[in-house]
């Protein structure tokens, strides 16, 4: 499976976008985010490594130029 652009990303935002994200959609489906297992910063914007609910593992780019997300399923 590739990388899906533009899902919905669901975050915690406290003063700034995308502090955390929180919950995320696949193939239709609302998958809760239970821990964030990495975060780091891209010369395109916030990227997490998540786990969700269902122990599904994705990487989570937000392209801060674009105002976009990217899921890729690890």
């Amino acid at each position: 499976m590739g990388a899906q652009l533009s899902p919905v990303v669901e975050c915690y935002s406290g003063y700034e976008y995308a502090g955390h994200p929180t919950a995320l959609c696949w193939h239709d489906r609302r998958l809760t985010v239970t821990r964030v297992e990495a975060r780091w910063r891209t010369p395109y914007g916030k990227a997490f490594r998540v786990c969700t609910e269902d122990d599904l593992h994705f990487e989570l780019l937000y392209q801060e130029l674009y105002g976009e997300w990217q899921v890729t399923p690890v």
